[in-house]
């Protein structure tokens, strides 16, 4: 058998799997790990809307369904462990009376059905489901993704979040930046190396559509999947589970987005609705929710659930996602943020968590009580089963960091959960989950890996471990690029970029190009606005969209790169600014350190971090641009950083009032992309491009690449002339093509003689209309069959 024989093989055996393995199932199923193989792994994605809360019947047809969990407290139904009783099927007759429904007659029925947040919503899905089915290949494996777009009307791209892609940028799928939009009815296919171990995840990268459910999560396997417990000891889990977290939008992500770019967020409940309007929300520290909207849910995989009363009181009734565990089992469960916006802070109900990996990439083993996740980050975390539970189903806990309102007033979070089951026979209990943290005093405060600030108010008992403080399980391969030495010998760069207000980089806002940068080398003007101080004041994105520019890093292959992100505005107000999730593709970076902002005797940001010399301004524009305060750290002589074991990672919180350390060698060439990971923020604006390499240095993508969005002008038209009695005789340019209109002939192909559309001196106006007619019918055929 031949090799595209083989991979036509694997392909349509894989899509048979896709075909069964769709929708709602009642417990997470653990990861399998794929043996290697000689021929591609190939996943065929079928792209398409569905509702959710329904499943497919004949004709192209569906069935709506509900969830009450009102019935769980009826005699017949408290019986039943499988809930069918809770399901129904709503009539959908509209000849008949409304509100009619008839019980759901198998629990089957469910494997069809997306949940999401139990409410009914249009949401795209890869194979029926979303989240996408985990895809899981092993490390170094050849990889095709088929996306096969059958939306109705958007054009899509796809990016596999942590892949560094090496030696092949063209398929890291950033609209317009790596490739086309992959228009509708089309199909598209990635095809790739698996080069980056550890736990990824894949999204869309056009518009709204992550936040729409196009996403999923994608693991890579090593030779050894064993960890590293709390002890020091190398143990290998004997389960591995998958956890995509969203923050699942009370209404659609397009809506929102047009709300922001109109800057009418003010009316996100409606434009009509006279009372309620919204609101942003702030944390712990006084300073903003970034992305913030109004929630319906916070989702564990495809569920949640809508009514936060639910949520808080009777968590039992609801049918929430749930993991298997065993007395005394060491289980890992990989926690990934596909949200839209919401920082979620995850725990389990009388479990300490044991962080072994980042962003994919092992990390010594931090043990916490909690840990926040922001939109693209990643933590796998080894979880140890209770030797004697003293109850069968201990509570997942997902909340969002809201603290206060908009108006200062405390608000109580959203929440979310998930079930973590004990297998065989423990005590039933139904209660509500420990969403406030009991066992969490000022004697005995519990810690929080990954806040957005530097310490919680005293009145709250918890305590923050910072990202920074994260340690490398690996040696690090290349200790030159870590050094606090200074690099005297050049091969070094240094970038100081400030993220802070709403959707800008350094005071500009990054515009889409309308075509492919590496397609237009060296006449990038025609697709891209370049950011021109000359033109535009570099805040005036602020007030001016006519001033987003093309925001772009050239980066020299080879170099090690130092980026300062800092995140720094007006000093010394309450309620400034938003912490930014920044995700750098096609490279991982070592995170060396983490500077925060002082804060008040309540915990509230009180001054930037003087380290930058963003103090005392008045005008955010003064806050760009700018370098060390002490001069001496320049040239990557920095105080502080951990220059002996950081860990690696791919996305990063920028605190506000405070700025990270990254660094990494530029060793993949191509044009790659950089960008907060709070959807709204990456679409307003807060995003650059990197061009790593000359245009010559970079891979040349496959002759086929279909490389032809931008700018598309037809030339002039070539038809013959039309009769007009405005004239009686046609002029020279009617009867001779333009030279702008012609077009050089084949070789193979003969040149095509002049046609005279009437004889010289003739004037068809005089004609019998019957018989001027037929001539001008006569003439127009014959030049179109001679074209």
């Amino acid at each position: 058998m031949g090799r595209d024989a083989a991979v036509i093989r694997v392909s349509l055996l894989l899509v048979t799997v896709f075909a069964v393995a769709i929708g709602r199932k009642e417990y997470a199923d653990p990861i399998e790990w794929p043996a290697k193989q000689n021929t591609p792994f190939i996943f065929d994605m079928n792209i398409e809307w569905t509702l959710t809360m329904s499943y497919p019947i004949e004709y192209n047809l569906i069935n709506t369904i509900d969830y009450f969990p009102d019935e769980l407290s009826t005699a017949n139904c408290s019986l039943q462990s499988d809930r069918l009783c809770a399901w129904f099927i709503r009539n959908n007759d509209q000849l008949m009376a409304c509100n009619l429904k008839d019980p759901l007659p198998d629990i089957t029925l469910l494997n069809n059905v997306v949940q999401m947040h139990g409410l009914h919503q249009r949401v795209i899905t890869i194979n029926g489901a979303s989240p996408a089915n985990t895809m899981v290949v092993p490390l170094g494996a050849e990889v095709i993704m088929r996306v096969h777009n059958n939306l109705l009307m958007e054009g899509i791209s796809v990016h596999l979040h942590g892949m560094n892609k090496q030696n092949m940028w063209y398929t890291d799928g950033v609209g317009l930046v790596q490739q086309c939009p992959i228009p509708i009815g089309s199909v598209y296919s990635y095809r790739f190396i698996a080069d980056t171990p550890g736990t990824l995840w894949w999204h869309g990268h056009v518009g709204t559509d992550r936040g729409e459910g196009l996403l999923g999560a994608f693991i890579v396997a090593r030779d050894d999947e064993s960890v590293v417990d709390s002890s020091g000891t190398k143990v290998l889990p004997s389960r591995q589970y998958v956890a995509v977290l969203q923050d699942w939008p009370e209404v659609d992500s397009q809506v929102i987005w047009y709300n922001q770019k109109w800057e009418l967020m003010k009316f996100l409940y409606g434009y009509d609705n006279w009372n309620q309007c919204w609101a942003s929300t702030r944390t712990y520290d006084g300073t903003n929710v970034g992305g913030s909207v109004p929630l319906n849910g916070l989702l564990v995989n495809d569920k949640g659930w809508y009514n936060q009363d639910d949520v808080t009181a009777r968590p039992w009734a609801l049918p929430l996602e749930k993991f298997k565990i065993k007395a005394g089992e060491k289980i890992v469960i990989r926690l990934i943020n596909g949200g839209m916006a919401q920082q979620m802070m995850v725990g389990i109900e009388g479990h300490n968590l044991t962080i072994v990996a980042a962003d994919g990439v092992p990390v010594q083993p931090r043990v916490v009580d909690y840990v926040v996740l922001f939109s693209g980050e990643r933590y796998d975390v080894l979880i140890e089963g209770k030797a004697k539970p003293d109850r069968q189903t201990y509570y997942i806990t997902i909340e969002t960091l809201e603290y206060y309102d908009w108006h200062w007033n405390h608000m109580k979070p959203y929440f979310g959960l998930a079930k973590l089951e004990y297998e065989g026979t423990w005590p039933v209990v139904n209660s509500p989950a420990d969403i406030w943290h009991s066992q969490c005093t000022k004697a005995t405060p519990c810690s929080v890996l990954n806040c957005p600030f530097g310490q919680y108010p005293p009145s709250v008992p918890l305590t923050c471990v910072s990202a920074g403080d994260l340690k490398s399980l690996e040696p690090i391969s290349e200790p030159a690029i870590i050094s606090d030495q200074g690099f005297m010998n050049g091969g070094f760069e240094e970038y100081f970029i400030n993220m802070h207000f709403d959707s800008h980089v350094n005071g500009w806002k990054f515009a889409q190009p309308k075509g492919m940068p590496y397609f237009y080398n060296g006449r990038e003007n025609e697709v891209m606005q370049w950011c021109d101080s000359s033109k535009c004041p570099n805040n005036a994105s602020e007030y001016d969209s006519g001033c987003d520019c093309f925001v772009h890093y050239n980066l020299t292959l080879g170099n090690v790169v130092q980026f300062t992100i800092y995140n720094m505005g007006y000093d010394a107000e309450p309620g400034q600014g938003y912490a930014h999730p920044l995700h750098i593709h096609g490279t991982h970076f070592y995170l060396l350190k983490v500077g925060f902002p002082t804060y008040d005797s309540k915990g509230m940001e009180y001054q930037q971090n003087p380290d930058i010399p963003c103090v005392q301004q008045t005008n955010i524009s003064q806050c760009n641009n700018l370098v060390w305060t002490n001069s001496s750290w320049m040239n990557g002589r920095i105080e502080g950083m951990n220059t002996k074991d950081p860990s690696s990672r791919d996305t990063v919180v920028v605190p506000v009032g405070g700025y990270i350390v990254i660094r990494f060698k530029a060793v993949n060439p191509g044009w790659f992309y950089a960008h907060c990971h709070v959807m709204m923020h990456h679409m307003g604006g807060t995003a650059f491009a990197l061009r790593v390499g000359q245009h010559d240095e970079m891979p040349v993508p496959p002759s086929n690449f279909p490389s032809s969005c931008g700018i598309y002008e037809p030339p002039p038209l070539n038809t013959p002339s039309q009769p007009s009695s405005a004239a009686t005789q046609p002029s020279s340019a009617a009867t001779q093509p333009s030279s702008a209109a012609t077009q050089p002939s084949s070789p193979a192909t003969p040149a095509q003689p002049t046609i005279t559309t009437t004889p010289s001196g003739s004037n068809i106006s005089q004609l019998p209309p019957s018989l001027a007619l037929l001539i001008v019918t006569l003439l127009t055929t014959h030049m179109l069959f001679n074209q």
